[in-house]
């Protein structure tokens, strides 16, 4: 999964503190408050205005939680990663593993980079027959609830099976330098499926055509070196 999170009141929130959100083993309406969660998000407080993150595989003992030693200040927009990994070992082996705020440059990867958090200590979520994930939770606990911040806003929800489906890149940003009597033009290769095209002038009505020149992958770029132009060209990525 992946989220983006806004803590915007700790209101009652501990020192100890307990989990907001996670993994769930079960779909639809619950009547009571879920305690089968997996790769848990915590927060705490650290009694200074701020907070920490961490989380929990499947556990409720605090011995167990596992936390980030970076200090968070409410109204911050934090981008949270977090996977769970089944192992069919034993009924404790399962992995969860949580990123804070990754190298957007990682997004999209086949690869995910290493996590901030990890830990297997506990039980795993379901069993080694029938491991389930089926779902993802926020809690909600109430007002001057010691367990959770007062407020949190999330947004940007994904849930996917890998990191590459759960952390899209953005745009790629297209790089302009001359070069003697060339322009050489490149953007990031994990702005992989563009197609790089100019126009003499800019303007609602401009039609656009695509540049012919190859594209040359160097490095972590893809690069196009054009004779530069005479006149006044603009230039864009379309997917």
């Amino acid at each position: 999964f992946a989220a983006a999170i806004k803590v915007t009141s700790l209101g009652a929130l501990s020192t100890g503190g307990s989990w907001v959100a996670g993994f769930n083993n079960s779909r639809g309406t619950q009547s009571t408050t879920p305690t089968n969660l997996a790769t848990r998000i915590l927060t705490r407080a650290t009694g200074t205005g701020g907070f920490n993150i961490g989380t929990a595989k499947q556990t409720t003992d605090s011995a167990d939680f596992v936390w980030s030693t970076t200090v968070f200040n409410t109204n911050e927009t934090i981008f949270l990663v977090g996977s769970y990994q089944f192992n069919s070992g034993s009924s404790s082996d399962d992995v969860s593993s949580v990123w804070i705020n990754p190298n957007p440059a990682t997004f999209g990867s086949s690869t995910p980079p290493a996590p901030e958090l990890t830990t297997s200590a506990g039980p795993d979520i379901g069993t080694v027959s029938t491991p389930q994930i089926a779902s993802f939770v926020f809690l909600q606990r109430g007002l001057n609830n010691t367990n959770q911040p007062a407020a949190v806003i999330a947004d940007e929800l994904r849930i996917g099976p890998n990191w590459a489906s759960v952390t899209p890149p953005g745009p790629p940003t297209l790089s302009a330098a001359r070069s003697g009597t060339d322009l050489i033009l490149s953007w990031p290769a994990s702005g992989s499926g563009f197609v790089l095209e100019s126009t003499p002038a800019f303007s609602p009505t401009s039609l656009w055509s695509e540049v012919s020149t190859p594209v040359y992958l160097i490095g972590d770029q893809f690069m196009v070196t054009n004779n530069a132009p005479t006149r006044t060209a603009f230039y864009r990525l379309r997917k």
